[in-house]
């Protein structure tokens, strides 16, 4: 019942800035690209507080179900 929440969605917003870093590396980019790339934009933040938010709600309400 939670195949579409993702472990990278339960990770602080911290967290998942350098996870992203990380992933970056191991795909080989260019320091400048995740600079330009990475999830700094207000935008991005606030995407990934409402996914994140979501994914521990799902959670959440599977254990109460459970």
């Amino acid at each position: 019942m939670l195949s579409h929440v993702k472990p990278e969605d339960l990770l602080d917003a911290a967290d998942y800035r350098r996870w992203q870093k990380i992933q970056g590396n191991l795909q080989g980019l260019e320091e400048e690209d995740l600079a330009n790339d990475s999830g700094t934009s207000k935008m991005e933040e606030a995407e990934f507080e409402a996914v994140s938010s979501q994914a521990w709600t799902h959670i959440l309400s599977q254990i109460v179900k459970v």
